[in-house]
């Protein structure tokens, strides 16, 4: 199951660095929803967010909203602006929540 990590497009190297961080519970967790994190994921990149890995790492709660939750939470920002900060600081992402 945890093998489904790499159907959102990371390699081995960076599942096991997610395992590392959020621990084998979380990274299960993640993989069992791995559709849904591969929606958002695409969404995240077409708003052009680019450091996705550090993301998953530091706010994986984010990847199993609801996409149009996601897509509610970043309207209310200008959306270029956010993202940009977003790309060179992924803590940016907490004045969402």
């Amino acid at each position: 199951m945890i093998k489904d990590l790499y159907n959102i497009g990371l390699n081995e190297q960076e599942v096991d660095e997610i395992i590392d961080e959020l621990g084998y519970d979380e990274a299960l967790n993640l993989s069992c929803n791995y559709e849904l994190i591969k929606k958002n994921i695409e969404l995240l990149k077409s708003y052009g967010i680019k450091n996705i890995k550090q993301l998953i790492i530091y706010k994986e709660d984010l990847f199993l909203k609801n996409i149009n939750d996601i897509v509610k939470m970043f309207s209310s920002y200008n959306i270029p602006v956010f993202v940009s900060l977003i790309n060179e600081d992924v803590t940016t992402i907490d004045e969402l929540f």
